[in-house]
């Protein structure tokens, strides 16, 4: 009898992963940043291992150059006990890689199960959005300013003798 899940059986043998979680995200990273250079825009291609419980785990880098992680399962998981085992494997998978800030989104698998992570800049507090570091309102943000301000925030520091003493430093 195999220790196996029959999905890591059935997954291609360059997919399937009996390595530790610390040393996959390397090769998961590797290989998304070269799936990244040769997928043609408007297409969407994944670096991919199936674990040997299962799990399936999957990286791509999206064309705003945020990764984005997916770690699925075959299996809905349908008691209490179970979700909570799904919950506490995903807490596992985001330690390991390094991503418990990256923002979750729940998908919704035709079958079995699935959740997407998608890496945050600095500045953010969700995908696109981010704290004027004066007033606190939202804001959209962008990879290069940081700290974000709102626009009425920037409005006002344009002409505060703050600003020129910041523009000197």
């Amino acid at each position: 009898m195999s220790t196996t899940h029959p999905a890591f059986e059935r997954a291609p043998e360059e997919h399937r992963w009996s390595g530790t979680l610390d040393e996959l995200w390397p090769v998961l990273r590797k290989q998304a940043y070269e799936i990244a250079a040769a997928t043609p825009p408007g297409q969407e291609r994944w670096a991919w291992f199936v674990l040997p419980r299962g799990a399936l785990v999957a990286l791509r880098i999206r064309p705003d150059f945020r990764k984005e992680l997916r770690i699925a399962r075959g299996e809905r998981p349908d008691t209490a006990d179970a979700k909570l085992r799904w919950e506490r494997e995903i807490e596992t998978f985001l330690k390991h890689f390094g991503c418990e800030r990256w923002q979750r989104i729940d998908e919704q698998a035709s079958r079995g199960v699935a959740v997407r992570f998608v890496e945050l800049w600095s500045n953010e507090h969700a995908v696109g959005l981010s704290r004027c570091a004066d007033c606190g309102r939202e804001t959209t943000s962008t990879p290069i300013l940081s700290p974000m301000r709102c626009p009425d925030c920037v409005r006002a520091r344009r002409g505060s003798p703050q600003r020129h003493l910041e523009l000197v430093r």
